[in-house]
């Protein structure tokens, strides 16, 4: 069995780099640019009256619905705020993909 080689500081530092690069692109000018149509439909779905309804003539997995009723809840509906909750997921993913 091989031991498993410890990464170098410069190795480190260069993943510290490109995780805090990630963020950066993925956590600045949200609302830059209005919200796209399937961004519009996300929204439109999670703040239906009746959720449960509204997704059964989706085919989508409702998970991210109801994510975004309660993301919605918390913060808003502007378009910084409806955009943060993907901007945040796709932050822990390159975590895990850096891990």
């Amino acid at each position: 069995m091989t031991e498993r080689a410890r990464p170098t500081r410069i190795e480190t530092l260069g993943l510290g780099l490109a995780l805090l690069a990630g963020f950066w692109l993925r956590l600045t000018a949200r609302d830059v640019h209005s919200l796209w149509f399937d961004e519009c439909g996300t929204l439109a779905v999670a703040l239906a009256d009746d959720p449960l309804a509204t997704l059964r003539a989706d085919r989508h997995p409702p998970l991210s619905f109801f994510a975004f009723r309660a993301w919605v809840a918390l913060f808003g509906e502007s378009d910084a705020a409806v955009r943060a909750l993907p901007a945040l997921v796709s932050c822990a993913t390159i975590v895990l993909f850096a891990v």
